[in-house]
């Protein structure tokens, strides 16, 4: 059978419209003047290309406002790129997919704003949908409606019933990573909450008595910072996410960010009369 898409969200894929896929179009005074992102790093000071010390640091008890010494661009970037990946440390130190956001700030800082896909990542996709036994899980909002829908003597799967597989999906909530765990696990910011979605009846085998369904699932984010995070308090108060925000969008590096792609097959079970 052709794949049949039984949902998609509103928002499109590959969406490079939004605000949180701008780069380099912040001049340095807007950045400093506007959003407050004056003290962003505790390394390098991005606008003046000056390495601090704890005693050139504008939060140090001692401080004296002495010029550090000046270094090149490049060798600017490479400090404030490792500091990043330094900084993910407090939320990405449990399990198995904790490495993931490193190397997506890698593949910011090398690839040129080219497509990120990950192998860990769709298994975390995976464990996200199969894992989540509440009444929105859209997995079982799915079978919910083949086990009550599937015709049995022709062995098929009828059209209209389509439509009703689409309104229960949207009464549930689909997978992100925005529950507590990922916190501390990368995957609230290697993700968190996803841009867009489809999903897919890749196959649909019944039998006598039993169906087996091939469930396919595709997932997008955006990998930037708009400047409505970067306002919130709950983004501003981390040097995590100011050196990302300007390493993003200052005129003076303009580093691009990327789609991430997510993809995986969840498979269904039913029987008849169940």
């Amino acid at each position: 059978m052709e794949p049949i898409l039984i949902y998609s969200t509103q928002k499109r894929f590959n969406d490079s419209s939004s605000d949180d896929m701008r780069y380099g179009d912040l001049p340095d005074s807007f950045l400093q003047n506007h959003l407050n992102l004056r003290d962003v790093s505790t390394v390098v000071n991005p606008y003046t290309m000056e390495l601090i010390s704890p005693f050139n640091h504008p939060q140090n008890r001692f401080y004296s406002p002495t010029p550090g010494k000046k270094i090149s661009k490049q060798e600017c970037i490479r400090l404030m790129f490792d500091d990043l990946r330094k900084l993910t440390l407090p939320f990405s130190f449990l399990g198995p997919y904790n490495r993931i956001i490193k190397e997506m700030f890698t593949h910011m800082q090398k690839t040129n704003g080219h497509t990120f896909s990950n192998a860990t990542l769709n298994a975390a996709l995976n464990h996200n949908i199969v894992s989540d036994n509440s009444s929105s899980s859209s997995i079982k909002r799915i079978k919910q409606i083949l086990d009550k829908n599937i015709n049995w003597q022709k062995r098929t799967l009828p059209a209209e019933v389509i439509p009703q597989i689409t309104l229960n999906i949207k009464g549930g909530v689909l997978p992100k990573f925005t529950r507590f765990q990922d916190n501390f696990n990368g995957l609230g910011l290697a993700v968190h909450d996803t841009y867009s979605t489809e999903i897919y009846i890749n196959e649909l085998n019944i039998n006598n008595n039993e169906y087996n369904a091939s469930i396919r699932y595709r997932v997008q984010d955006h990998f930037g910072l708009d400047q409505n995070d970067i306002k919130s308090w709950e983004f501003n108060q981390f040097y995590f996410f100011k050196t990302w925000f300007v390493l993003q969008r200052s005129k003076s590096y303009g580093f691009k960010p990327f789609f991430t792609n997510m993809e995986t097959v969840v498979t269904i079970k039913g029987k008849k009369n169940a």
